[in-house]
């Protein structure tokens, strides 16, 4: 069963590097600090891609809670909440959403606040 498990786990990784080669980039803006924290210093703390009607968001340290809200130039809004432990790999469909120009804002409960903007097609 481990050796299964761990196929698994390889093929998924496989697969989301993949997709993730293909991925556009969502550019962020604003400030992400992990106050206290002791450790290298990361230029990038959390990306985010799109693939398709996937945003892909990651995070280097699981430090904290993360929300995401996603806005719609038409008022369109959806909030998701994710603990600290499954923050380092997120994916949020994002097909029932309208075509159109949509804001994303990440936030953490320490300060953390990084704000990007992305198309739905």
């Amino acid at each position: 069963m481990k050796k299964l498990s761990g196929a698994l786990i390889v093929i998924v990784s496989f697969f989301i590097t993949m997709q993730l080669a293909k991925a556009e980039k969502v550019p962020l803006n604003g400030d992400w600090d992990d106050k206290g924290l002791r450790s290298a210093v990361v230029e990038q703390p959390v990306l985010v891609d799109k693939e398709g009607d996937m945003l892909i968001i990651q995070c280097v340290r699981t430090s904290s809670d993360l929300t995401v809200r996603i806005t719609g130039e038409n008022g369109e809004m959806h909030e998701y909440t994710y603990p600290a432990l499954e923050t380092a790999l997120i994916v949020i469909d994002v097909t029932h959403m309208d075509a159109g120009a949509y804001t994303i804002e990440l936030t953490n409960p320490i300060g953390g606040y990084l704000l990007g903007t992305f198309e739905k097609q």
